[in-house]
């Protein structure tokens, strides 16, 4: 069976996937981020009162996160990175948040303990950061 210019069947339809994918390759390449948005959350309780958020994170930033949790949790002495959303912060007395170019934000949230006891001890945390209530 010849299709068109007299080139076989099969031959058009390989061209044809071939373009589709092409056209979704490129798809993907023009959002920022393809693969969708994600939470993620480095959780230094029960042995530290603080747990850190990052919301709406690409996947690429991933890595970085993981990073960051191995070395505050090798310098605190506990924590656990999961990538299945944020921090609770029931309980919490609020935290000091950022904001990366890439529009994920951070959020290290603090929780009553013998250091913090009210949220304005929390805030002293915060130097350059906004501090948000939970």
């Amino acid at each position: 069976m010849r299709g068109l210019a007299g080139r076989p069947a099969a031959t058009l339809s390989r061209m044809r996937r071939r373009a589709l994918f092409g056209v979704l390759l490129l798809g993907l390449a023009a959002c920022d981020n393809p693969l969708g948005a994600s939470d993620a959350r480095c959780d230094l309780r029960p042995k530290e009162p603080q747990c850190t958020d990052w919301r709406g994170t690409n996947p690429s930033e991933r890595p970085t996160m993981q990073a960051t949790c191995s070395t505050l949790t090798a310098a605190k002495g506990a924590g656990s990175f999961q990538d299945d959303g944020p921090c609770d912060t029931k309980g919490s007395l609020g935290g000091c948040q950022s904001t990366f170019g890439s529009g994920t934000k951070q959020t290290n949230g603090y929780f009553p303990s013998d250091k913090y006891k009210t949220a304005d001890d929390a805030k002293k945390e915060c130097s350059s950061q906004t501090f948000v209530l939970p």
